[in-house]
């Protein structure tokens, strides 16, 4: 969660379905997460959008209340504004049996 947050100090992470949508629409988005506990509905419905967009995304093994712990924003959408660290945050998703990395 150590990059999640320093994502959020840098000012690349928007919150939210309809916040994450916006800046979607506004081509400001490299990659959206989506928390583990979030409702699958609402994942459905905004998978289908982003693959209509061609925006890529990935679940996370984090629920709201932990991304909660590290933003101080309880939210089950992310958008990653950055490229460099949407790819950060990817390699640090896929890479979960090294001891000592976190989102």
């Amino acid at each position: 969660m150590a990059f999640l947050g320093l994502t959020v100090k840098a000012g690349n992470l928007t919150f939210g379905y309809s916040g994450v949508k916006d800046d979607v629409e506004k081509s400001k988005i490299k990659l959206v997460l989506f928390a583990s506990d979030l409702s699958s509905k609402s994942k459905e419905k905004m998978i289908s959008f982003l693959e209509r967009k061609g925006i890529e995304h990935i679940g996370v093994k984090e629920k709201m209340s932990d991304i909660f712990d590290c933003t101080g924003k309880y939210s089950g959408v992310l958008g990653v504004k950055n490229d460099g660290m949407a790819s950060r945050l990817k390699e640090l998703n896929e890479d979960r049996s090294w001891e000592g990395i976190n989102l």
